[in-house]
This record gives C-alpha cells, structure tokens and sequence, in this order.
C-alpha cells in the first residue's frame, strides 16, 4: 500500500500515537491567556495556511533528526500568497538583530505548559527538565 495522507486514504493516528498525556489534555483552551497575549504581543509576523498529514517515507526521511524520521509529517498547503510592500517587511522588522528577542523573554515550553494546566514553578521546571533531554535524545523515538 502506497502512503496515506489525512483527508485523501486516512491514516489511523490512534495506531501510530499514544493519546495524549493528561496535562496536554488540560492544556488545549478556549480562550488566550497571559502568555499567548504576551507572546502574540512581540510576534511581528505571521503566516496563515492549512495541513494534510502524510505517511510518506520520502516526505519522512526529509525531516529526520538524528537519524531518526518521524512517523508521519504535515504538509503546509498554501493557497495564496500576498506580497506585502517593502514598508510592510520594514516594519516588521525581521532582519533587524535588535528586533530578535532574548531567549528568556517569553516563556519556556515548562512555564506555558504550566500556566494552561495551573501548576507551580518547580513542575514548570520539571517539564523543561523533561522537554530539553526530550528534544536531544528521544525526538521521533
């Protein structure tokens, strides 16, 4: 069988993924909070498209970290494109290294995670423990 792309020949992502933790779960909210409002606050562009999930290899072994591929990959579609103006990028000052923001000024992935399910610093802690040995030795484990 060839690979399957949601939408087209769905693929059965509760086969390829556990469900997600209990604090991810807690974590999914209907309304923005302090963090997203501070984050969308120094965020100074943004792009808009929609996914399809795909199972393919090729399209998998692109974005392999470590020698280790995902187990499937989202495609970005994008249906238009508008070109903004010259001024529209100025402003938007994404060249600019005075405009690239310090790492400490927004929150960790602990902080966030944290804030959205109302747990305390030192499980905010925990979490960025967790996530930074995550992401260098258990990425598309």
């Amino acid at each position: 069988m060839g690979p399957q792309t949601l939408g087209h020949d769905p693929l059965d992502l509760d086969a390829l993924y556990d469900p997600p933790a209990e604090h991810i779960r807690q974590a999914v909210m209907p309304e923005l909070i302090d963090f997203h409002i501070r984050y969308l606050e120094k965020a100074t562009f943004f792009c808009l498209a929609t996914g399809r999930v795909t199972d393919d290899a090729t399209v998998r072994m692109e974005l392999a970290e470590g020698g280790k591929a995902p187990k499937t990959a989202i495609i970005v579609m994008v249906d238009e494109v508008l070109f903004h103006c010259g001024k529209a990028l100025n402003r938007a000052r994404l060249r600019d290294p005075a405009s690239r923001l310090a790492r400490g000024s927004l929150p960790t992935p602990g902080q966030m995670l944290a804030a959205m399910t109302r747990k305390s610093m030192a499980e905010a802690e925990a979490i960025d423990a967790h996530y930074d040995h995550a992401m260098r030795t258990d990425l598309y484990g």
